[in-house]
């Protein structure tokens, strides 16, 4: 079985000035080992969800909901700039509030892991400006399974 997180930005705004974005996911054609990356904020030295990343976080768990099949790992990752073990800590904690903020929206808790990576797998070895520490700290949902079966 074959699926896709079709990330389609839509920002719309017909009866305020401030446009508000928000984010859908579609199906296609992504299989097992898939990965999506994307930038969840989180507040500063903390694991608390910032409001800007909910519209993306509530897309995904309409897509998770919809496809059932679907097992996924949520791994946060760090940039290189602290110590291993705050930032161990700090990216577990940071995966496991994106998958507590998942299962609260309906998603089977059996679908879901979280693994903190600190700055482990960077995309960027070595960063040394502040955009490319930036492409480092970020949230990778993987495809684990298209098999599941609850």
């Amino acid at each position: 079985m074959k699926y896709l997180f079709a990330l389609i930005l839509l920002v719309s705004s017909l009866f305020s000035s401030h446009a508000q974005s928000f984010f859908t996911l579609q199906d296609s054609a992504f299989v097992k080992g898939a990965v999506l990356r994307k930038s969840i904020l989180f507040g500063y030295d903390s694991f608390s969800i910032l409001p800007e990343s909910l519209p993306f976080l509530d897309s995904l768990t309409v897509f998770l909901n919809k496809n059932k099949r679907l097992q996924i790992e949520v791994g946060n990752h760090s940039d290189e700039r602290g110590s291993a073990a705050y930032s161990r800590n700090l990216t577990a904690k940071r995966a496991a509030a994106i998958v507590a903020y998942l299962i609260s929206k309906g998603v089977d808790a059996n679908r879901l892991s979280a693994k903190g990576y600190n700055a482990s797998k960077p995309v960027i070895v070595h960063a040394k400006t502040e955009a490319e520490h930036q492409q480092n700290r970020r949230t990778e949902f993987m495809i684990l399974r298209t098999d599941y079966t609850y």
